[in-house]
Protein backbone atom coordinates (compact mmCIF):
# COMPACT_ATOMS: atom_id res chain seq x y z
CA UNK A 1 0.00 0.00 0.00
CA UNK A 2 1.55 3.30 -1.07
CA UNK A 3 -0.98 5.76 0.37
CA UNK A 4 -0.20 7.59 3.56
CA UNK A 5 -2.42 6.29 6.33
CA UNK A 6 -4.57 8.82 8.18
CA UNK A 7 -5.86 7.84 11.59
CA UNK A 8 -9.06 9.27 13.06
CA UNK A 9 -10.31 10.63 16.37
CA UNK A 10 -12.69 8.80 18.67
CA UNK A 11 -15.73 10.48 17.09
CA UNK A 12 -15.29 8.29 13.99
CA UNK A 13 -15.99 5.06 15.90
CA UNK A 14 -19.69 4.90 14.85
CA UNK A 15 -18.68 5.31 11.19
CA UNK A 16 -16.12 2.50 11.55
CA UNK A 17 -18.75 0.22 13.07
CA UNK A 18 -21.09 0.86 10.14
CA UNK A 19 -18.35 0.33 7.58
CA UNK A 20 -16.96 -2.83 9.16
CA UNK A 21 -20.44 -4.33 9.64
CA UNK A 22 -21.33 -3.62 5.99
CA UNK A 23 -18.01 -5.07 4.79
CA UNK A 24 -18.57 -8.19 6.86
CA UNK A 25 -22.08 -8.63 5.48
CA UNK A 26 -20.79 -8.20 1.90
CA UNK A 27 -17.92 -10.62 2.49
CA UNK A 28 -20.22 -13.26 3.95
CA UNK A 29 -22.48 -12.88 0.91
CA UNK A 30 -19.48 -13.23 -1.42
CA UNK A 31 -18.34 -16.35 0.47
CA UNK A 32 -21.83 -17.81 0.15
CA UNK A 33 -21.80 -17.13 -3.61
CA UNK A 34 -18.40 -18.77 -4.06
CA UNK A 35 -19.42 -21.77 -1.98
CA UNK A 36 -22.45 -22.17 -4.26
CA UNK A 37 -19.97 -22.69 -7.13
CA UNK A 38 -18.32 -25.59 -5.34
CA UNK A 39 -19.36 -28.22 -7.86
CA UNK A 40 -19.59 -25.89 -10.83
CA UNK A 41 -16.65 -23.46 -10.96
CA UNK A 42 -17.01 -23.44 -14.75
CA UNK A 43 -19.79 -20.85 -14.28
CA UNK A 44 -17.08 -18.37 -13.24
CA UNK A 45 -14.81 -16.49 -15.62
CA UNK A 46 -11.21 -15.32 -15.23
CA UNK A 47 -12.19 -11.67 -14.90
CA UNK A 48 -14.52 -12.34 -11.97
CA UNK A 49 -11.96 -14.49 -10.17
CA UNK A 50 -9.20 -11.92 -10.75
CA UNK A 51 -11.42 -9.12 -9.36
CA UNK A 52 -12.28 -11.17 -6.28
CA UNK A 53 -8.62 -11.99 -5.63
CA UNK A 54 -7.55 -8.36 -6.08
CA UNK A 55 -10.34 -6.98 -3.89
CA UNK A 56 -9.90 -9.39 -1.00
CA UNK A 57 -6.09 -9.14 -1.11
CA UNK A 58 -6.40 -5.37 -0.76
CA UNK A 59 -9.02 -5.76 1.95
CA UNK A 60 -6.55 -7.86 3.95
CA UNK A 61 -4.11 -4.95 3.96
CA UNK A 62 -6.83 -2.52 5.06
CA UNK A 63 -7.87 -4.75 7.95
CA UNK A 64 -4.42 -4.33 9.49
CA UNK A 65 -4.93 -0.57 9.33
CA UNK A 66 -8.34 -0.91 11.04
CA UNK A 67 -6.81 -2.93 13.87
CA UNK A 68 -4.06 -0.34 14.26
CA UNK A 69 -6.74 2.39 14.39
CA UNK A 70 -8.44 0.47 17.22
CA UNK A 71 -5.14 0.36 19.16
CA UNK A 72 -4.72 4.10 18.69
CA UNK A 73 -8.25 4.73 19.98
CA UNK A 74 -7.56 2.58 23.04
CA UNK A 75 -4.69 4.95 23.89
CA UNK A 76 -6.94 8.02 23.69
CA UNK A 77 -8.89 7.35 26.93
CA UNK A 78 -12.18 6.20 25.38
CA UNK A 79 -15.38 5.96 27.42
CA UNK A 80 -16.72 2.53 28.37
CA UNK A 81 -19.25 2.74 25.51
CA UNK A 82 -16.50 3.64 23.07
CA UNK A 83 -14.41 0.73 24.36
CA UNK A 84 -17.31 -1.65 23.69
CA UNK A 85 -17.62 -0.20 20.19
CA UNK A 86 -13.87 -0.60 19.61
CA UNK A 87 -14.17 -4.25 20.65
CA UNK A 88 -17.05 -4.71 18.19
CA UNK A 89 -14.94 -3.21 15.40
CA UNK A 90 -12.09 -5.57 16.31
CA UNK A 91 -14.47 -8.55 16.28
CA UNK A 92 -15.89 -7.53 12.90
CA UNK A 93 -12.37 -7.02 11.57
CA UNK A 94 -11.15 -10.42 12.75
CA UNK A 95 -14.23 -12.10 11.27
CA UNK A 96 -13.61 -10.15 8.04
CA UNK A 97 -10.05 -11.42 7.98
CA UNK A 98 -11.15 -15.04 8.34
CA UNK A 99 -13.89 -14.64 5.73
CA UNK A 100 -11.47 -12.92 3.34
CA UNK A 101 -9.00 -15.79 3.70
CA UNK A 102 -11.76 -18.29 2.90
CA UNK A 103 -12.80 -16.26 -0.14
CA UNK A 104 -9.20 -16.04 -1.37
CA UNK A 105 -8.72 -19.78 -0.88
CA UNK A 106 -11.82 -20.61 -2.94
CA UNK A 107 -11.04 -18.06 -5.64
CA UNK A 108 -7.49 -19.33 -5.95
CA UNK A 109 -8.76 -22.89 -6.23
CA UNK A 110 -11.40 -22.00 -8.82
CA UNK A 111 -8.86 -20.19 -11.02
CA UNK A 112 -7.90 -23.40 -12.80
CA UNK A 113 -11.52 -24.40 -13.47
CA UNK A 114 -13.09 -21.24 -14.92
CA UNK A 115 -14.94 -21.35 -18.23
CA UNK A 116 -11.98 -19.50 -19.79
CA UNK A 117 -9.57 -22.25 -18.72
CA UNK A 118 -11.87 -24.93 -20.06
CA UNK A 119 -12.28 -23.19 -23.42
CA UNK A 120 -8.49 -22.80 -23.74
CA UNK A 121 -8.08 -26.58 -23.84
CA UNK A 122 -8.17 -28.59 -27.03
CA UNK A 123 -10.50 -31.59 -27.25
CA UNK A 124 -7.83 -34.12 -26.28
CA UNK A 125 -6.75 -32.17 -23.19
CA UNK A 126 -10.34 -31.68 -22.15
CA UNK A 127 -11.14 -35.37 -22.57
CA UNK A 128 -8.11 -36.48 -20.58
CA UNK A 129 -8.81 -33.96 -17.83
CA UNK A 130 -12.38 -35.18 -17.60
CA UNK A 131 -11.46 -38.87 -17.61
CA UNK A 132 -8.76 -38.42 -14.96
CA UNK A 133 -11.09 -36.39 -12.76
CA UNK A 134 -9.15 -33.14 -13.16
CA UNK A 135 -12.32 -31.26 -14.06
CA UNK A 136 -15.55 -30.86 -12.20
CA UNK A 137 -18.25 -32.93 -13.82
CA UNK A 138 -20.80 -30.59 -15.40
CA UNK A 139 -23.26 -33.47 -15.35
CA UNK A 140 -22.64 -34.16 -11.66
CA UNK A 141 -25.75 -35.59 -10.10
CA UNK A 142 -26.31 -36.72 -6.57
CA UNK A 143 -26.75 -40.38 -5.64
CA UNK A 144 -30.49 -40.09 -5.11
CA UNK A 145 -30.96 -38.90 -8.70
CA UNK A 146 -28.77 -41.74 -9.99
CA UNK A 147 -30.82 -44.40 -8.18
CA UNK A 148 -34.04 -43.00 -9.66
CA UNK A 149 -32.50 -42.78 -13.11
CA UNK A 150 -34.64 -44.45 -15.78
CA UNK A 151 -31.97 -44.56 -18.50
CA UNK A 152 -30.94 -48.19 -19.05
CA UNK A 153 -27.45 -49.46 -18.38
CA UNK A 154 -25.83 -51.05 -21.36
CA UNK A 155 -22.70 -51.53 -23.41
CA UNK A 156 -21.14 -48.24 -24.40
CA UNK A 157 -23.61 -46.21 -22.37
CA UNK A 158 -22.62 -43.08 -20.54
CA UNK A 159 -23.19 -45.00 -17.32
CA UNK A 160 -20.09 -47.14 -17.89
CA UNK A 161 -17.86 -44.24 -16.97
CA UNK A 162 -20.10 -43.05 -14.14
CA UNK A 163 -20.24 -46.46 -12.55
CA UNK A 164 -16.49 -46.95 -12.49
CA UNK A 165 -15.74 -43.42 -11.33
CA UNK A 166 -18.29 -43.70 -8.49
CA UNK A 167 -17.54 -47.14 -7.14
CA UNK A 168 -20.82 -48.73 -6.19
CA UNK A 169 -20.65 -52.52 -6.18
CA UNK A 170 -24.36 -53.00 -6.86
CA UNK A 171 -24.21 -50.94 -10.05
CA UNK A 172 -21.01 -52.59 -11.26
CA UNK A 173 -22.54 -56.05 -10.82
CA UNK A 174 -25.70 -54.89 -12.67
CA UNK A 175 -23.57 -53.55 -15.51
CA UNK A 176 -21.67 -56.82 -15.88
CA UNK A 177 -24.93 -58.81 -15.89
CA UNK A 178 -26.33 -56.63 -18.66
CA UNK A 179 -23.12 -56.80 -20.66
CA UNK A 180 -22.90 -60.57 -20.19
CA UNK A 181 -26.48 -61.01 -21.42
CA UNK A 182 -25.81 -58.68 -24.33
CA UNK A 183 -22.68 -60.52 -25.46
CA UNK A 184 -24.41 -63.97 -25.21
CA UNK A 185 -27.26 -62.89 -27.45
Amino acid sequence: MTKKIKFHALDMIPMYIEISAAQLQDSLEQLKNLEACKNKPHVLDNETIDRVIKLYSQQGELLLVALKQCNIWRGQNPTSTQLEDIERIEQFTKKLETTGQQILFLADHYKAYTINRILEKNDAELTLDYLFGNLYDPLNRNEEEEENDQEPLGPGSFHDFQIFSNLNEKKIVALYKIKANYSLS
